[in-house]
């Protein structure tokens, strides 16, 4: 479904200037690129909900300021989601056209 014209505007702007919680922006990053995770959803049998980054994010700073955290499955599932996402960006940034990036998760080269 269509979200409102202002996180749009946000999703377009430059992410250091979101004024949100890293979770947000993560996730909405996550939106912008939504054919391509659904494609990753496919091939790698994974889900990623804003929740799952929610808590992906606190692990990550509890990690980050010394608190002691355990790993669980939805953590990893999570980060290897965003790995992905993260490739997807970098590589939509530097001019790859979509039917070639398309391959790439089809095939589940992305992330692997």
């Amino acid at each position: 479904k269509k979200l409102e014209d202002k996180t749009y505007d946000m999703i377009f702007n430059s992410i250091s200037h979101w004024g949100m919680a890293n979770s947000r922006k993560i996730y909405l990053l996550y939106k912008k690129q939504d054919y391509y995770m659904k494609i990753l959803n496919e091939k790698a049998k994974l889900s990623c909900t804003e929740e799952d980054i929610a808590a992906f994010v606190k692990y990550r700073n509890d990690i980050t300021h010394g608190r002691y955290r355990t790993l669980d499955s939805v953590i990893a599932a999570t980060a290897y989601a965003l790995m992905a996402l993260a490739y997807c960006c970098f590589l939509l940034r530097m001019g790859i056209k979509n039917d070639k990036l398309k391959l790439l998760f089809e095939t589940n080269r992305i992330a692997s």
